[in-house]
């Protein structure tokens, strides 16, 4: 039986979880979240098989339930943390691609990184670990996205963009070629960037502008 853990049981693991039964890789799906009692053994879901928290995966004989493991949690840094602690464990840590996705195979993109239904990532694209590329977006040629990007549903980034480390890129936004997005930035939803953007700031509008 091939089983897998999940590590978040919000919004974001239902998503998972359903492209995960597409798939039909794993036998078992089970989880893990921080906001399971352990004493009374509640949850806020009552619909998913929750073992535990979080530090479960430190368990030796927990680990040798489950070879396979996925972060689902939004918040980049965390999300990262969490892969960086999976992988020197030892766990497996898929990059998953819905049925309904097309990745070229030039393209790479690092473990813990999800592509959901009806995105396109084209030739060249380079991606770290923990990405998220969500419904109907479009990545073209030779863009590089850093660690723990996020991007919303219906995103379109035209070819040689390079977006920093944990960078969240709104829903319906677009970025036009040869773009430089820098790490930890928030582009607001339906903007439009026609210029580089720096580090750790937030750009909305069209076109796209700081906000202070």
């Amino acid at each position: 039986m091939k089983k897998i853990i999940i590590i978040g049981a919000g919004g974001h693991s239902n998503v998972i979880e359903d492209t995960l039964i597409e798939l039909e890789i794993f036998n078992e799906i089970a989880y893990l979240d921080d906001n399971f009692n352990n004493n009374t053994k509640t949850f806020f879901s009552k619909t998913k098989n929750i073992l535990g928290t979080t530090d479960q995966i430190f368990d030796k004989q927990f680990r040798s339930n489950f070879k396979y493991a996925f972060v689902a949690i939004g918040d980049s840094e965390r999300r990262l943390k969490l892969i960086d602690q999976l992988e020197n464990l030892k766990y497996e840590i898929p990059i998953i691609i819905h049925p309904t996705a097309w990745v070229s195979k030039s393209a790479s993109l690092g473990i813990g990184s999800i592509v959901l239904s009806q995105s396109t990532i084209q030739t060249g694209v380079k991606g770290g670990k923990g990405l998220i590329i969500n419904n109907s977006c479009s990545i073209d040629h030779d863009s590089f996205l850093g660690h723990g990007v996020h991007i919303a549903p219906g995103v379109n980034i035209a070819g040689s963009v390079h977006i920093g480390d944990r960078s969240w890129i709104g829903i319906g936004a677009s970025v036009i070629e040869n773009i430089t997005i820098g790490s930890d930035v928030k582009i607001g939803a339906n903007a439009a960037v026609i210029s580089n953007i720096p580090n750790s700031v937030n750009a909305i509008g069209v076109p796209a502008k700081i906000k202070n």
